[in-house]
């Protein structure tokens, strides 16, 4: 009796191992979500770009006819970002990281904004470097479906003019309209007079 005892013993504890092992070979496979065109729109766009990145992400979309997350980044250290994410395409899930830009998170402003037919990401540097006798303003607007960054950087001078910096990409007629929606935001929320100040426009 004692021996059915111990082989009955023996048979339960190699079930209920025999068990475990299965389990622990079948948690990977049922806990990962496969990404599909459908499944996709299942994702946390910010846990999703900061799990990819390892960055702090300031903002993030899905964009739904390019299956692709579009974000603006912080670095730690200093400087911000533009990406896309694809995670669709398994090769190349980080389709595009911009390199660092002037500008951190705090006191800053992003949006995503519509302008010309197409869809913008904008940062606005904000009152990140406004002191008592300075003011700078960077701004960035990037467009995920070419990968272009449009930059515009505004200084007050101690005499009170101003220094207008944009980039090279920006001197086409075909860019006034951007042209004007970073002078706009700069009349509006910094600078109400700045048709009367001297201004100096350079590009880089």
């Amino acid at each position: 009796m004692k021996f059915v005892r111990l082989a009955l013993l023996l048979l339960s504890i190699s079930l209920i191992l025999f068990s475990s092992c299965g389990k622990e070979k079948e948690t990977p496979e049922t806990s990962d979500l496969l990404i599909d065109s459908t499944t996709i729109n299942l994702i946390e766009p910010y846990s999703y770009a900061d799990s990819v990145l390892m960055k702090k992400v300031l903002l993030v979309y899905l964009d739904d006819s390019l299956k692709s997350f579009n974000g603006i980044f912080e670095d730690d250290s200093y400087g911000i970002g533009f990406f896309v994410l694809k995670p669709l395409d398994t090769s190349n899930v980080i389709n595009f990281k911009s390199e660092l830009l002037d500008g951190i998170g705090d006191g800053a402003e992003v949006d995503t904004i519509t302008l010309m037919n197409k869809k913008f990401l904008y940062y606005n540097s904000g009152s990140a470097f406004i002191g008592s006798r300075n003011l700078e303003i960077y701004q960035y607007l990037f467009e995920p479906l070419t990968k272009s960054i449009y930059k515009s950087y505004t200084a007050l001078s101690e005499d009170g003019s101003i220094i207008q910096t944009y980039s090279q990409n920006l001197k086409e007629i075909s860019k006034n309209d951007l042209v004007s929606f970073f002078m706009n935001q700069i009349q509006t929320k910094y600078i109400d007079d700045i048709s009367e100040r001297k201004l100096k426009v350079k590009y880089e």
